[in-house]
């Protein structure tokens, strides 16, 4: 091997070890599923209310469809999008909508029961 080879080599294997070793330490979200009002109108409205409406708004040109309503929701809760987007590691959305850790697992808990809206 070249000099070079050898170099790179380290460089990426010094990197990879690097970022594998970091000290910050993930704190599980606070929700009890149980003690939750699970229904869209008891504690999932506000929060997806904060979170998404700031783009999803009826005639606003940031998001392609208005999330206003749980009707409107609804569509995306059952045909899988509003996981993929919202609850999955990494959602997208709910880093854009700056939803907190617990406000993640409190909206999960509704879906996980079924997302019923009262």
């Amino acid at each position: 091997m070249n000099k070079l080879t050898i170099i790179l080599s380290s460089l990426l294997v010094g990197t990879i070890l690097f970022a594998a070793c970091d000290n910050e330490k993930v704190t599980p979200p606070n929700v009890d599923c149980l003690t939750l009002e699970n229904t869209y109108t008891g504690e999932v409205s506000a929060i997806l209310q904060a979170s998404c409406v700031n783009c999803h708004a009826t005639g606003s040109s940031a998001a392609p469809f208005p999330l206003e309503t749980y009707a409107q929701h609804k569509i995306y809760l059952d045909n899988g999008l509003f996981s993929d987007e919202v609850l999955e590691a990494g959602g997208r959305m709910a880093a854009w909508g700056n939803m907190t850790e617990d406000e993640i697992e409190i909206v999960r808990c509704w879906f996980d029961a079924g997302y019923p809206e009262n």
